[in-house]
């Protein structure tokens, strides 16, 4: 077959500096879209970068690979050395040396050279490609199968149409072809020569040169209503946009069709709601992903064996959404694609009405009795809890029955509660405090995030990053700096992890990743590199990281000099020795360590309201360079200040002192706010600590060896902070080590009022916690209890079930 004329793909990762994510909706974006005339102009057409690379370099690099190999074992399969691209509908051809269908070759020649979609070789596709081998040629020539992967058709009850483009399908001319996706994978699994079984198998990468050659690069967020936004750059050559969703089963992967629902030629797009009476009764429509959601199951019987049976049948499935770019009967590949599974945890869908009558009931008697949550259904069926927003006007209906209006934080659905026989004189008054209530219960965030976008672009190579010189203040160039690695613990999964996270630390703009075989997916580098950076939070101020795939060549952007950098990490490495000296004590257990350092965080930390200010300040495209610190691990150990990035950067580094096992998890706080969190490993559960809303005057605590159960629709995380073979060994199902209980100061709902009134007469305040899933109504009753047991006015707060009241 014919090689096609090679490109260079530059994969750009744009990273902490440049996506700060502060709130639903609010982010600072560095505008990537000029990267391609940005990156033009510092090519060469001649050359190769790997040229630039220091040989000596390159051996130590092999010795660190051997080393690594050692710990993390032999991957499963080798790579081939080229990166082949294939037309759409283009045949594949290998040359064999040896008669498949002799006596010493093999005959079925699709189970020795069989195509996957996955970089796992986890699900086969294809399985109707026609094999012709021409024993003149020797030569076996591989033909497409007749529906490609993810081959767009129009949504069964769409709207929109798009026979216009090619029929019912949008390549509907009756032959077959690759699909949309971007590349797949050939897996070779005996010898060309020789046709014997080769040992390890050898991946061959293929890249489909669709006929717009660069695929939407999508983003997904939420606005400050909940309402999910799907966001992409411009393609050159597209005029309009296909949003489609696309079925993948756990146990055949991605099915053949994807179905067009929405057609447009903006770059972005907002999900859907439907009003009724005036108000939102579901929102995220295209997201909803339950047949019966927990709100009806809490308060009815329901038969779910036909779900099990068909669950038995198909196995599990899960939903994507992506953006393909057309005009007219040409297309991109697909873009990257965003789990309606994931989001469909996170996104608002209705109020649970069921939930809000059984546990709160029609018409209140006073303002205490106003929940502080609101029951709602997220689109995958389950329950969470959001603060309610209430409006600062009180309504009157004539009499002296009242209603205020209620919002769920982060939502579009409001209800009106109703407080029956109420002085109007007072009430004013009264939502006031009602609303400085709720206020204190909103919790923190701040979190970093990243983003990924291809760049094509043809005969081009990646110039090597010149050395930046930095001087000293006499004036004279400064020495390269060396972070000193082996003083400091690397968190790693794999062996491409470990090895990007070294390179990373000691600040280098340019990292040779070509003596990993692996390295040829790109898939692979980005999960590592992920991994290697939220996992090492001593890896400090990157702005953006680009890859070349071809040259297999990590390039990264710091924000500060390697100089400054290196003295920026040594500071809190020994800030963290300073800190792990004074609080931590030798015959210490591991729970006593861990919750000495959140302790630490918690008096010492404060939440860098300011810099969230300057990103709002500059529209969310940018912050000033003075704020960076504040979104690394130097924000909160060294300035005592930051967002919670930080905060969770810190409390690794601490841990990793201390010798702690933990990880920093990344996702969002209540359904759509992005955050950052971490889990520490105690007894050989994956405990959840959140210092950032640790760190509360009323609640503190609440979220500090929780387990699974206790963070479920309060934080949920996403699959960027460990590679994805990973992602489920970190769990928690036990809740022996969680702080309330492991301090005696849990009590069960029937049994926690004398405890709150006996803390009260005592210290004329109380903290202790429930159940989780404690309802307003049964708060309510305890305030009630505690008040009238102690003789005093008390207010008090709850939150996951830890409540706290005052005189």
């Amino acid at each position: 077959m014919k090689l096609k004329k090679r490109l260079s793909r530059i994969i750009c990762i744009s990273l902490s500096a440049v996506f700060v994510l502060t709130s639903c909706g609010k982010q600072i974006k560095e505008d990537l879209r000029d990267d391609k005339t940005a990156l033009n102009a510092r090519t060469e057409t001649e050359g190769n970068v790997k040229d630039t690379i220091d040989e000596e370099e390159n051996a130590n690099d092999t010795k660190l690979l051997s080393s690594l190999r050692e710990k993390y074992g032999e991957v499963e399969y080798d790579y081939a050395d080229s990166i082949i691209h294939v037309d759409r509908e283009e045949d594949i051809q290998l040359t064999l040396e040896f008669d498949p269908y002799g006596s010493d070759g093999v005959f079925a020649l699709s189970e020795y050279f069989s195509f996957y979609e996955d970089d796992q070789m986890k699900y086969e596709f294809g399985i109707d490609c026609a094999y012709s081998y021409d024993e003149e040629t020797k030569v076996l020539t591989i033909s497409p199968p007749y529906f490609g992967l993810a081959e767009i058709e129009k949504s069964i009850g769409s709207d929109i149409s798009i026979n216009d483009l090619n029929g019912t399908y949008l390549f509907d001319d009756y032959t077959g072809n690759w699909g949309n996706f971007n590349q797949f994978y050939l897996l070779q699994k005996c010898d060309t020569k020789t046709g014997k079984e080769l040992e390890k198998p050898i991946i061959t990468i293929y890249k489909v040169d669709s006929e717009i050659k660069e695929a939407p690069q999508v983003t997904f967020s939420c606005n400050e209503d909940g309402y999910a936004q799907i966001s992409w750059n411009k393609v050159e050559g597209a005029k309009e946009y296909l949003l489609f969703t696309i079925d993948k089963s756990d146990k055949d992967g991605f099915l053949t069709s994807a179905f067009a629902f929405a057609r447009t030629t903006e770059t972005s797009w907002t999900s859907s709601d439907l009003e009724v009476g005036g108000q939102v009764s579901t929102m995220n429509n295209e997201f909803m992903d339950f047949s019966v959601p927990e709100d009806f199951l809490n308060y009815n019987e329901y038969d779910n064996e036909f779900d099990k049976l068909n669950e038995e049948y198909f196995g599990t499935s899960e939903k994507f959404i992506g953006v393909i770019a057309i005009n007219e009967a040409k297309a991109s590949p697909i873009s990257n694609l965003i789990s309606l599974n994931e989001y469909s945890k996170k996104l608002p869908y209705e109020l649970a009405d069921l939930t809000y009558l059984n546990e709160v009931g029609t018409y209140l008697e006073s303002f205490n009795e106003l929940p502080s949550e609101a029951a709602i259904t997220l689109c995958d069926g389950s329950i969470t809890r959001r603060i309610v927003e209430y409006e600062n006007k009180v309504k009157y209906d004539g009499s002296n029955d009242i209603y205020i209006r209620g919002t769920a934080q982060g939502t579009n659905l409001s209800r009106d509660y109703y407080i029956a026989n109420i002085d109007v004189s007072t009430a004013q008054k009264e939502l006031k405090e009602l609303i400085k209530r709720q206020e204190s219960l909103k919790a923190k965030s701040g979190y970093v995030n990243s983003d990924i976008k291809i760049i094509d672009f043809e005969s081009t190579v990646e110039k090597a990053p010149e050395k930046e010189e930095t001087t000293t203040e006499e004036g004279q160039d400064s020495l390269e700096v060396e972070a000193n690695i082996e003083t400091n613990k690397v968190t790693a999964n794999s062996a491409l992890s470990e090895y990007i996270a070294i390179h990373l630390l000691k600040s280098e703009e340019m990292i040779n990743l070509s003596v990993f075989t692996e390295s040829r997916d790109t898939d692979i580098v980005i999960d590592a590199f992920r991994e290697a950076m939220y996992q090492n939070p001593l890896v400090m101020g990157i702005d953006e990281t680009k890859y070349n795939e071809e040259d297999r060549i990590l390039y990264v952007k710091y924000d500060d000099s390697a100089k400054e950098t290196e003295e920026k990490r040594q500071q809190v490495i020994q800030k963290s020795k300073d800190i792990i000296k004074e609080i931590i004590d030798e015959d210490m257990t591991s729970i006593e360590k861990e919750i000495a350092i959140n302790q630490y965080l918690c008096e010492h930390a404060e939440y860098d309201d300011t810099a969230l200010e300057n990103v709002e300040s500059n529209n969310f495209k940018k912050k000033d360079k003075q704020f960076n610190d504040s979104f690394t691990v130097y924000g909160v150990l060294i300035n005592g200040v930051g967002v919670c990035a930080s905060y969770a950067g810190a409390f690794k580094v601490l841990a990793d002192e201390a010798g702690l096992e933990s990880i920093v998890v990344t996702g969002v706080l209540n359904g759509n706010i992005p955050h950052a969190w971490n889990r520490v490993n105690i007894d050989n559960q994956w405990v959840t600590v959140d210092v950032t809303n640790n760190d509360s005057d009323e609640v503190g605590n609440a979220l500090l060896n929780v387990s699974d159960m206790g963070i479920n629709g309060i934080l949920v995380a996403d699959d960027d902070y460990v590679i994805d073979e990973k992602l489920y060994d970190y769990y928690c199902d036990e809740e022996d080590n969680e702080y309330y209980r492991y301090n005696k100061k849990y009590f069960d709902i029937d049994t926690i009022t004398e405890n709150l009134v006996e803390e009260l007469s005592n210290n004329g305040e109380a903290l202790l916690r429930t159940q989780y899933d404690i309802t307003d109504k049964d708060f309510n009753k305890i305030m009630e209890s505690v008040a009238d047991e102690t003789g005093m006015k008390i207010e008090g707060y709850c939150w996951l079930g830890v409540i706290y009241m005052s005189k």
